[in-house]
């Protein structure tokens, strides 16, 4: 409990903290005691379950309750004994949030011992009642312990799902019993400021949500009291007592006298016989585990709990239109119940394995000759069956959450692969390793504490990076979430097998050793029950033996892939190796460096291997006004760069860094002022095995999604610099207000907003791809070919366009229409997956709609075609380059849009990456608060038509989401907030968020018409100066300049501060 202590402060402070919140702030210690932690759960549950049934365990109820003790006494003694226990164990989770503020933690702040105090009796002692409260009771309720763990989980599943609804309906948040729903929904949203000196209001919902529950807690606590007497519980062991006796199978046998003498019987325990049994054991312990009523109510609470995150917990856009209930959305809701299920498999396996010691049947089963690894492999084999059953259980649950809202393409491929073969080897390694410690230790309560403190440890250290890589957090494998409609489960499903054969190989290895010294009898020393010599004991020492070489096996080939193969490295390592890229080549950085104009491009695309290859002509110009003599190279990991060299030049290696990917040539002729040269490139890219986690989504087996890093950059990337102060300082780097240069800076603004690689050139590109998928990406398709298995598409750039572009290959189908403006055709073509037609016509009229309102508010568009393609959901990043637009499968592509009102999402994201491709024809510098011009106000402009189409209450529904994205992502930045002028390009919160708002603020200030006509001023201003590049200073100057003067410092404080 200490040790967690210490863990969810640090957890707390990472995801709630930036570098100005104290990472022992007071908003701090509210969630780290609202939040229990993994381990209070469980030992709630056991502490509660075993005060009140002990006495049932141990058969000493029938002569304590037949003593002068009362069962009121009885009763509260239990009750309050229970309590005490538990208050104790967690004064030091107490402590260890306490304590973690004299570690050496950076940021950390003074103690505020008055918050500490409010948050232990507001919190903590609070939640600790109401668990321990609704444990106890269910278990004297039930007069069974399975109930206390029972309850346990459901709370615990109340309040991950309060959670996980709040940003859907902040109401949901009171139904948590630990509050900490609600401190989410209230933390989320305050200030650095705000957190440190939090204090909750005394009327405010976590107010409510206290006394609520505290009261529930009391009813609850006085019922079982009413409820409780000796009588109940002896009626309930007598129960037992019949029900163990009849599950025994105990049967007595007539025997025969002939002349008066015992008729000898010849009895064979041969191996087959033993299977035999095994065999029909396995189902007669399979149904004593289904049978009881606590297995019932677990499926029932499963089932509503299951169906209600299906139902509601999806993802949900800017209305309140949920995704359709497609099969990947159904099995990804298992990741959010995992760990529930692998407890509840972990207690019903030890529970079983014990069932003989409880009932003291074992009295009889150990003086049988009946092997001990008889009962104990049924037992076993039991249990996999309750997984399969469970697992099958959340394949039909999540059919009929399908039928019920009337969706029918039932993939029952991606249920087996993501339900069955995911999950099962994780329940079938927590069996064995149940059996390897109930063997080795031969005691109910260490198995339960030993198995259970591992599963959590796992996921604790897990999640706080201790055990990034998979092969050291047991029963992880890759792949989780990684499952797409376009890409399947790629290279994951392999992964998974070795990842399965590796645990369960480990887990095979620690069962049979626990079989080995599996218990008989009288307890023995542990060193006793070794024997060696036995038929039996050979077995399993050539089993373990076996097992032992599997797990090497796996271990190798799994650390070969992952680490040399495929280059694993930690965030810390990352961390670490952005720190050094900047210290060795920052002074760099503004060395002149050739531009590319021009990109000729024949590139071949094998998804199938997952190998990509090309060779690239770039025409490079020197844009300044001295002399090139030398040339800063690097690139991307996996790239092989076969050949490059200058035509016409030569090129001298004079430094290279492997590790860093950065190389330093020194040119035989300079590349003179304003003068162009030509540079050759050669290069490939291939992918093998599996990776820990990473999908490689620039090259996938269906649906590779690549930008313009698969070149050789030119020059210093400072995108690759450590962008977050919380780490800057502990790596030898000065804080930052800003990744980008500060305005004002002439030699800092010569680059293009885009990238420093180019301002603005144009391309020839041949592609080719296998003969099942189609080639997408920005500019004009010339011509398309079929040649040797391989489909040729031949593209050219429309015109000059900023140096962004996306490659796309997969087998796609494809709609077209057209839409005219000013009589000026518009050729529209989308590029979805087959399986997603769902709101394909949707798309063609949302963009038909964004181009016209557009066309209205800035002109006609830059362009003769709009393209938008679909991509794997690997993440949430939408693209627009030129004409365009990329948007992974769960935007937009599966939602539920019946009604017409949940059709906004579309219109929005449509209208906001198009207004996007508008304002990246802006001649803007690159330099503080560029993302205003390219984020801000296209999002400003897709509002607009939002309210043009919903009304103000739709508006107002969009503001108010937009703020509360604003200030959660406030909460975690990481760098210090800036006046929306001054924003980084690291700063979603303010470009998408902030920005949308202060426009909106300044178009009720100066009016929306004459913000509109400035905006558009501006626009057409910035695409037609070819000389100085704009920036923000000018948007606030010429805006300025339009309003009345008494608006000026309005203006003001909405822009610069």
């Amino acid at each position: 409990m200490f040790f967690q202590g210490i863990y969810y402060m640090h957890h707390s402070g990472e995801f709630y903290a930036n570098d100005e919140t104290y990472a022992n702030a007071p908003a701090i210690f509210y969630t780290v005691f609202a939040g229990i932690g993994y381990i209070g759960f469980i030992v709630t549950a056991i502490l509660a379950g075993t005060v009140i049934t002990k006495d049932l365990q141990s058969r000493f109820s029938s002569i304590l309750f037949t003593t002068s003790a009362s069962e009121s006494g009885y009763f509260w003694g239990r009750y309050w004994a229970g309590f005490t226990i538990l208050l104790g164990l967690n004064f030091f989770y107490l402590l260890g949030a306490f304590c973690y503020s004299f570690l050496p933690v950076k940021n950390l702040g003074p103690i505020d011992f008055s918050a500490l105090l409010n948050a232990v009796l507001y919190i903590l002692i609070p939640n600790t009642f109401i668990l321990f409260t609704f444990c106890f009771s269910a278990a004297a309720l039930s007069r069974n312990i399975k109930s206390s763990y029972l309850v346990s989980m459901f709370v615990m599943l109340m309040m991950i799902f309060a959670v996980s609804m709040h940003d859907v309906n902040r109401a949901v948040a009171l139904y948590d019993p630990t509050s900490f729903g609600v401190l989410l929904d209230e933390l989320e949203h305050l200030s650095p400021a705000e957190k440190n000196a939090y204090i909750p209001s005394i009327f405010g919902n976590l107010m409510w949500n206290r006394l609520g529950w505290v009261i529930l807690a009391v009813i609850t606590l006085v019922i079982s009291r009413k409820k409780f007497s000796f009588k109940n519980f002896s009626k309930g062991v007598a129960a037992k007592k019949q029900k163990k006796i009849k599950d025994g199978q105990i049967t007595l046998q007539t025997i025969h006298l002939k002349n008066g003498i015992i008729n000898p019987t010849k009895t064979e325990f041969s191996l087959g016989l033993n299977w035999r049994n095994t065999f029909s054991l396995t189902f007669t312990e399979f149904k004593s585990v289904i049978a009881p009523l606590g297995f019932k109510i677990f499926i029932g609470l499963l089932l509503v709990m299951y169906m209600l995150y299906i139902a509601v917990w999806q993802q949900q856009y800017y209305s309140a239109a949920p995704t359709l209930p497609v099969t990947v959305e159904v099995t990804n809701v298992t990741i959010a119940l995992s760990f529930y299920f692998q407890l509840f498999i972990i207690i019903n396996t030890v529970e079983l394995l014990f069932r003989n010691q409880t009932t003291e049947f074992w009295k009889i089963a150990d003086a049988l000759p009946t092997p001990s690894w008889v009962t104990t492999l049924s037992k076993l084999n039991a249990m996999i069956l309750v997984s399969l059953f469970l697992s099958l259980s959340l394949i039909i649950f999540g059919i009929g959450v399908q039928i019920l809202k009337g969706y029918y393409h039932f993939e029952l491929d991606v249920y087996f692969n993501e339900i069955v073969l995911r999950w099962m080897p994780v329940y079938i390694a927590y069996i064995l390793l149940c059996v390897a410690v109930a063997g080795i230790s031969g005691n109910k309560y260490i198995t339960h504490g030993v198995v259970i403190l591992i599963l959590v440890f796992t996921v604790i250290l897990h999640e706080i990076g201790v055990f990034e890589q998979h092969r050291f957090a047991f029963t992880f494998s890759p792949g989780a979430l990684k499952y797409t409609d376009m890409n399947g489960g790629s290279f994951f499903g392999l992964a998974n097998l070795w990842y399965s054969i590796y645990w369960i190989s480990l887990s095979l290895m620690l069962a049979f050793i626990g079989l080995l010294v599996w218990p008989r009898g009288l307890a023995a020393p542990f060193m006793k029950r070794i024997h060696l010599k036995d038929r039996t004991a050979k077995i399993l020492t050539i089993l373990i033996i076996i097992s032992v070489g599997v797990f090497g096996y796996a271990y190798n080939h799994i650390y070969e892939t992952v680490n040399i193969e495929n280059q694993f490295s930690t965030r810390e390592d990352d961390r670490k190796l952005d720190a050094t890229y900047e210290k060795a080549y920052k002074k760099y950085q503004y060395n002149p460096q050739p531009q590319i104009q021009h990109l000729n491009l024949e590139m071949t695309i094998l998804p199938k291997s997952r190998t990509m290859n090309y060779i690239a002509i770039l025409q490079l110009f020197n844009p300044y006004p001295t002399a090139i003599d030398t040339l800063h190279i690097e690139w991307e990991d996996f790239l092989n760069i076969e050949n490059l060299q200058l035509q016409g030049n030569s090129l001298r290696l004079i430094h290279k860094d492997d590790e860093l990917r950065h190389a330093i040539y020194k040119l035989e002729k300079p590349i003179q002022s304003q003068s162009s040269i030509k540079m050759d490139i050669k290069a490939s890219k291939h992918y093998t095995g599996f990776t820990n986690d990473d999908p490689q989504k620039d090259i996938a087996l269906n649906g590779s999604f690549m930008n313009e890093n698969f070149l050789p950059y030119i020059g210093y990337n400072s995108r690759r610099e450590l962008a977050d102060n919380k780490y800057r300082e502990e790596y030898g780097l000065k804080k930052i207000t800003s990744s980008l240069p500060k305005q004002g800076r002439d030699k800092e603004s010569s680059f293009l907003f885009a990238s420093t690689q180019a301002k603005q050139f144009t391309y020839e590109c041949t592609i080719s791809t296998s003969k099942d998928q189609q080639i997408v990406m920005p500019g004009i398709l010339i011509k398309q070919w079929h040649e040797k298995d391989l489909n040729f598409y031949q593209f050219t750039s429309e015109k000059p366009v900023p140096f962004v572009f996306n490659i796309l290959s997969a087998d796609y189908a494809v709609q077209k229409d057209k839409v005219t403006i000013a009589g000026k055709d518009i050729a529209v073509e989308i590029y979805y997956h087959p399986t997603h037609a769902y709101n394909v016509k949707t798309w063609l009229q949302s963009s038909k709609e964004a181009l016209i309102f557009l066309n209205d508010k800035l002109g006609e568009y830059p362009y003769k075609k709009l393209i938008i393609a679909e991509r794997p959901r690997y993440d949430e990043e939408l693209f627009a380059s030129a004409n365009l637009l990329v948007l992974p499968e769960n935007h937009g592509w599966i939602a539920d849009i019946q009604r017409e009102e949940d059709r906004d999402y579309l219109r929005y994201a449509t209208t906001k990456l198009i207004a996007e491709q508008y304002m990246q024809r802006g001649n803007f510098s690159r330099i503080q608060g560029y993302p205003f011009l390219t984020k801000s106000i296209p999002g400003y402009l897709a509002f607009l038509q939002l309210e043009k189409f919903y009304g103000k209450e739709s508006a107002d529904k969009f503001l108010r989401k937009n703020h509360d994205k604003y200030l959660a992502g406030r909460a975690v930045a990481a760098i210090a907030e800036q006046p929306v002028l001054f924003c980084d390009e690291n700063q979603g919160y303010i470009y998408n968020n902030r920005g949308i708002e202060v426009l909106y603020e300044t178009g009720k200030e100066i009016g929306p018409n004459n913000l509109l006509n400035y905006i558009n001023d501006f626009y057409n201003h910035s695409i037609q100066s070819s000389g100085k590049m704009l920036s923000t200073k000018d948007w606030y100057e010429g805006l300025e300049s339009k309003a009345d003067f008494n608006k000026h410092v309005i203006l003001q404080r909405k822009f610069l501060k």
